[in-house]
């Protein structure tokens, strides 16, 4: 049985990945990833220069654990729609297995693909601990309120459990002209890379669940909101590429650390920020409106997070820090600070512009029939 196991950005590591272990027992094995155009094509590299770079640092890292238990990463240039089905006949493989993709645009391209392959397409559950659309409420609808969901999701287990990484692997099949590829680095695609990035990989993304589950983790229901202070995982690019299974940070963050979330994906971004900004589709209130100068106030009062990023008012007193146009001229000018100049007026007036949003939230509402709240 020749299988090519096929990796697709969001899985990119030796262990717990189901399709190649499953595969590496049965036969023989074919590691495979795709250079889509899109992203790989001329000009797009740059158009994501950090996720490209995190990218081909995790390409290699696979290609090195890969490589370690006896096998190889395999490169082929994309669309995969069109050149994966016909190495797949080229190569005479018996099936492709992956793990399944649950956002529009991969759904699409597997249907594509599972068209036009002439061997059968296999996808399984990893990328999320439980498949999207498996938990609903007893009247088989989406949740609409986290805490709900949380609780069923909770109350679904056991989840399946991950597993390990193979300690060998087949070699890649003889007599059809495979070899591991070597993967690009920044500079041969024409990246400058950024020493400020997180480092990509399996290896790297280990070093950091276990750095956070040894230090921060314990302190991090009381320390998870402050900017000015490391106490978040910092694992949402390893979830986003799956350098690290959800499964096994669940796992070993069980006794969770289980309830803190990591971003990374649209799953993660769009749908985790809409819901903090009150704009998603869940029940979070019209009235509730963010205020970012009293989240800064909050969660950065030192002002560490503020004095890093905006140095020009890192002089500034923190009674000042998150709103210096209310400093004094004083205060400014022994701060080195030049309203307009050195940082900008403000954009909106925050007071007034969430009153507007009220009244036409609350006329909208009270159009439509609902309850505005009077």
């Amino acid at each position: 049985m020749r299988t090519i196991v096929w990796f697709r950005g969001k899985d990119l590591r030796v262990g717990d990945h189901e399709p190649l272990v499953r595969a590496a027992a049965e036969g023989e094995v074919i590691p495979l990833f795709v250079l889509e155009p899109r992203f790989f094509g001329p000009g797009r590299v740059g158009r994501a220069p950090h996720r490209m770079q995190f990218l081909l640092e995790s390409l290699a890292d696979l290609q090195e654990g890969l490589s370690q238990r006896g096998s190889g990463l395999v490169l082929l240039e994309g669309p995969g729609t069109s050149a994966l089905p016909g190495v797949a006949a080229q190569w005479k493989v018996d099936r492709v297995w992956a793990h399944r993709g649950s956002e529009p645009g991969g759904r699409t391209r597997d249907e594509q693909v599972g068209r036009a392959l002439q061997v059968p397409l296999r996808l399984f559950e990893g990328e999320t601990l439980a498949p999207p659309g498996s938990i609903r409420t007893r009247t088989g609808r989406p949740y609409s309120v986290f805490t709900a969901f949380k609780r069923a999701f909770l109350g679904g287990g056991p989840f399946v459990q991950a597993r390990p990484a193979p300690e060998s692997l087949p070699p890649l099949p003889s007599g059809i002209g495979l070899k591991a590829s070597e993967v690009p680095g920044c500079a041969d695609v024409g990246l400058e890379p950024s020493t400020r990035l997180l480092p990509g990989g399996e290896q790297a993304g280990r070093n950091r669940l276990r750095k956070f589950l040894t230090a921060p983790g314990d302190l991090y229901e009381v320390l998870r909101h402050r900017l000015d202070r490391e106490a978040t995982s910092r694992l949402s690019v390893d979830l986003k590429f799956g350098t690290l299974s959800v499964r096994e940070v669940w796992q070993r963050s069980w006794e969770i650390l289980m309830k803190y979330l990591a971003d990374g994906d649209p799953a993660q971004n769009n749908l985790g920020w809409q819901w903090s900004a009150g704009c998603g589709c869940d029940a979070q209130p019209y009235f509730r409106v963010f205020n970012p100068v009293r989240q800064g106030e909050r969660f950065d009062p030192s002002g560490g997070y503020v004095r890093r990023w905006l140095p020009r008012l890192e002089r500034l007193p923190n009674r000042y820090l998150h709103r210096p146009w209310e400093a004094p001229d004083k205060v400014l000018r022994e701060a080195g600070v030049r309203l307009g100049q050195d940082y900008p007026h403000p954009v909106v007036d925050h007071s007034r512009a969430r009153d507007r949003f009220l009244r036409v939230a609350r006329n909208y509402l009270r159009g439509r029939g609902g309850d505005a709240g009077g």
